[in-house]
């Protein structure tokens, strides 16, 4: 059987919920799988080493029996200049090598995560297409929901990983919208089939999958939890920015909130604990708080904050480049996002025909 390398068109198609949970199904049909994802950008901190995000909530969602640096043996930030020479390039691959060989060891099936589309890396020679070829692993591509620029995508990277020798086996359509599902579904599959792929499945985009909760916005920001830890993995919900006078906020608050305030906007803070635990309002509740900003908070405030449940989240930042971030919505699933984790797994299971994937995988 061939080891499976999943890899996105594009950055933000949702590529580590789709090898979640494909890792997650085909460990329930394959006696042993193991994950890999060889080159990662951006790291966590991890059993005292910079890891991909990736690779650590692989291995804690499905429990690989693997040392987590095997898993995530290279990562960078910015452009990695000593790569572009042939030894620094060289050392890398020796070091991939080295810990595919470690993680594989008992093994009947590999998945590989790449990063980026299938070009990613050709600019100091360890593309997407070079990694799969390597590590003689078949492709399947995800793309976001859509037809025209998604289909147009997977055919550019299917050429590109073509000329490598590397067979594109199935492509995934993911954060389709449902008023356009039937639609996706039905002409992606006649347009791939032309192209000699098979669609595997197509995911609906669920607003519970692509929220952000407040342990996001720490990973992103860091900051002082002020409060509510043990609640930080609940979602976000509607943002309202305290930028404004307390009266005009209080107009804003309905529905479950988060409120992000500059610290020295605490006239909107009191004003909107006191609206809700004091005045008794109902029609808004208080889900989580993002103080931002230099500074820090009078004593009445904070000990106003200790005397709730809420998530309190302070950050040096400021008020606007927070509400970019939210709005943004490129937030990843965390190894403590077990709902999410859990929905990932369920619907990827739902939605693509793993079966016809393993029987790809095995010609």
């Amino acid at each position: 059987m061939k080891n499976l390398f999943i890899t996105s068109t594009r950055h933000n198609e949702g590529k580590t919920l789709v090898t979640l949970g494909l890792t997650s199904a085909l460990a329930s049909r394959v006696r042993g799988v193991g994950y890999m994802k060889p080159v990662g950008r951006g790291s966590v901190e991890f059993a005292g080493e910079k890891i991909d995000h990736d690779a650590v909530l692989i291995k804690e969602a499905c429990r690989i029996p693997a040392f987590v640096r095997d898993m995530g043996p290279v990562c960078y930030d910015g452009f990695p200049t000593q790569w572009v020479s042939q030894e620094g390039r060289d050392a890398v691959v020796r070091k991939i090598q080295a810990s595919f060989s470690r993680v594989a060891v008992n093994r009947d099936l590999m998945v590989i995560e790449g990063t980026g589309n299938a070009a990613a890396g050709a600019s100091f020679g360890l593309s997407n297409a070079f990694m799969a070829k390597l590590l003689d692993a078949k492709v399947v591509l995800v793309a976001s929901g859509g037809v025209g620029q998604p289909t147009d995508e997977i055919f550019l990277n299917k050429n590109f990983f073509d000329k490598a020798g590397v067979e594109v086996v199935g492509a995934i359509v993911n954060k389709a919208y449902p008023h356009e599902f039937e639609r996706i579904n039905d002409w992606m599959r006649r347009a791939l089939e032309a192209m000699g792929i098979r669609l595997l499945g197509v995911i609906p985009y669920e607003d519970d999958l692509a929220r952000g909760t407040m342990l996001n916005l720490f990973e992103r920001f860091h900051g002082q939890v002020l409060n509510g830890e043990s609640s930080m993995g609940n979602p976000l919900g509607t943002v309202v920015l305290g930028a404004m006078s307390a009266s005009s906020a209080m107009e804003k608050l309905t529905g479950h909130v988060t409120l992000i305030c500059p610290v020295d906007r605490e006239d909107v803070l009191v004003s909107s604990l006191s609206a809700m635990y004091l005045s008794g309002r109902k029609d808004f509740t208080l889900a989580s708080i993002v103080i931002t900003g230099g500074g820090k908070l009078s004593t009445m405030a904070f000990q106003m904050i200790r005397r709730t449940t809420i998530p309190v989240l302070h950050v040096e930042q400021d008020a606007y480049s927070v509400l970019a971030e939210v709005h943004a919505g490129n937030f990843k699933i965390l190894p403590e996002d077990w709902s999410k984790i859990q929905r990932a797994v369920e619907i990827v299971k739902d939605r693509v025909d793993v079966k016809q994937l393993l029987e790809a995988l095995q010609t």
